[in-house]
């Protein structure tokens, strides 16, 4: 937990409000979404923001610890028209070997069938049935240097901004996570 905690380079974690005050024009997903989400009219629900340098597994314990905050958050908001995840895709936990996989079928639960779940990931991230299964779409980089980083996420918020049926400034609730 105290390399998310800390975050390695990337956002420290951070919650609620602190992800838009934190992310806003940095080069991540998260930025991009924001970005559009504002540009639209959004009523964003931000939940978690964690990232740390890729190292080993998490433990089990912190996996679950995030993992559940993030579904818990997901029923508290209460109905949401979509959800964005800031993904890195290949997260491997304790007891989880597909991290984000488990994570996405556990958020698929909690927001049902009809809420487009949408995830922008990674460019080495490892697509498994289980992700796949579990998100209406998936965005990657495009870019190594991953110069595109906000420029994914902001691709990943325009799609998720069609599966909810946006129009344009329409109010829309769409939950963050990361």
């Amino acid at each position: 937990m105290a390399a998310f905690e800390q975050g390695g380079g990337y956002l420290p974690l951070c919650r609620g409000a602190q992800i838009i005050n934190r992310a806003r024009d940095v080069n991540l997903p998260i930025a991009g979404a924001i970005a559009h989400g504002e540009q639209q009219g959004w009523q964003m629900v931000p939940l978690v923001w964690a990232g740390a340098v890729p190292s080993a597994p998490v433990t089990a314990d912190c996996y679950a610890a995030l993992t559940e905050e993030i579904v818990q958050g997901l029923r508290d908001a209460g109905p949401l028209d979509g959800v964005f995840l800031d993904l890195h895709g290949a997260m491997v936990a304790d007891g989880a070997p597909d991290g984000e996989g488990t994570l996405l079928a556990r958020v698929r639960q909690a927001v049902g069938p009809d809420v487009p779940v949408v995830a922008a990931l990674d460019l080495h991230g490892n697509i498994s049935a289980q992700m796949m299964d579990s998100a209406d779409l998936m965005v990657g980089f495009r870019t190594y240097p991953h110069v595109d980083m906000a420029l994914t996420g902001h691709r990943a918020a325009q799609h998720l901004d069609r599966l909810m049926g946006g129009a344009p400034n329409a109010k829309r609730s769409a939950s963050w996570i990361s």
